[in-house]
């Protein structure tokens, strides 16, 4: 994409932005994939900049406030809880200026109580998640942009599944597992919500075994469709797990999340 400021130089009008857009569209999409997938995040960082500015040449705020709030996963995977902070000030600030929809902004809280659990804030994250459940309650599914895929009403229940924020919600509510939407059931390609819909149980051995092989099973998916972070949280499951290592269900996980495949994968990236 090195030709793309050349290209819009030469285009002037709606054709302009509407390239633009695609640029700005295209450029995310590479960001996801280099932050996400490939875990890159320097180079990620990178990417959402020129998305930014692609977005700024199609006037799209909507576009901006998706762009920036990606952009805030990478301090905030780091812990940097003011620079996180301030780019999803400015992804709110942006997506005023549009018509937002309520997926959107539940989006947006749900991308904002992934860094205050990472920041250790997990009070703060629940209740972020709680307001995009509000936000969500009662409506149809994912409303927005054509570029929007990649949110639904059953997501915010998968954050609740973050090592910080589990154990108060089982405080809360059971003491036996970590609560999900049971209607979370994810579609043959959504690799990352199997990973995020994968949790542990609390004592309960049935739970842990059907909860790891749920939708398809999110250890089979990392063989096939390789997603670098939702492969991190199945091992943090395994691992939470270690004192049922006995158990048959333990060790076929065992046979899936180390694989050949999934061992070759893991070590060319």
């Amino acid at each position: 994409m090195s030709s793309a400021p050349h290209l819009l130089s030469e285009i002037t009008g709606l054709g302009r932005r509407a390239l633009a857009a695609a640029l700005a569209e295209s450029f995310l999409l590479v960001a996801r994939i280099e932050f996400f997938d490939l875990r890159q995040p320097a180079d990620a960082d990178a990417t959402l900049i020129s998305a930014l500015q692609a977005a700024g040449e199609a006037d799209s705020p909507l576009l901006g406030s998706a762009i920036l709030a990606h952009a805030a996963f990478i301090p905030g995977w780091k812990g940097q809880h003011d620079g996180a902070v301030e780019r999803m000030r400015t992804a709110r600030t942006y997506a005023r200026r549009d018509e937002a929809s309520p997926a959107f902004l539940a989006w947006l809280n749900a991308v904002e109580a992934e860094i205050e659990t990472r920041c250790g804030n997990a009070q703060q994250a629940l209740r972020l998640i709680g307001h995009a459940e509000d936000l969500l309650a009662g409506r149809p599914g994912n409303v927005g942009p054509a570029w929007f895929d990649w949110f639904s009403a059953t997501r915010p229940a998968s954050f609740k599944g973050t090592p910080s924020c589990a154990p108060i919600i089982c405080r809360k509510h059971t003491p036996r597992c970590w609560p999900f939407s049971k209607s979370c059931q994810p579609t043959p390609a959504s690799t990352q919500c199997r990973a995020r819909r994968s949790r542990r149980g609390r004592g309960d051995r049935q739970e842990a075994r059907d909860s790891l092989f749920a939708g398809g099973g999110s250890a089979r998916s990392v063989g096939t469709d390789w997603y670098a972070m939702g492969t991190d949280r199945i091992r943090d499951v395994r691992r939470a797990l270690q004192p049922w290592a006995e158990l048959d269900c333990a060790q076929r996980l065992d046979d899936r999340l180390y694989g050949w495949q999934t061992m070759l994968t893991a070590l060319q990236r």
